[in-house]
């Protein structure tokens, strides 16, 4: 929109880290709505999922998504470039 970054330098770490916990919650997420299926499929006589074990699987996503989430944060820098000669 602006052809250049309006915020601090170090926002631009904040927003890498806030990208890659917002992809890594949403696939793992997935991943666990995907699993619930499949055990309904397979074996639709067992338990379902309770409360508090869904809860305790979106809190385990949380966790793992932010602790991957911390190497952006750490590694990724602002980089000066031209856009389009400026």
């Amino acid at each position: 929109m602006f052809h250049r970054w309006i915020f601090a330098p170090e926002f631009c770490r904040v927003v890498a880290f806030m990208q890659h916990v917002s992809v890594t919650c949403s696939v793992y997420t997935l991943v666990a709505i995907g699993v619930d299926r499949h055990k309904a499929l397979v074996h639709p006589l067992n338990t379902r999922w309770t409360k508090s074990r869904s809860r305790l699987v979106i809190g385990c996503i949380w966790v793992f998504s932010v602790g991957i989430s911390i190497v952006p944060l750490v590694v990724s820098d602002a980089e000066r470039f031209n856009w389009g000669g400026e």
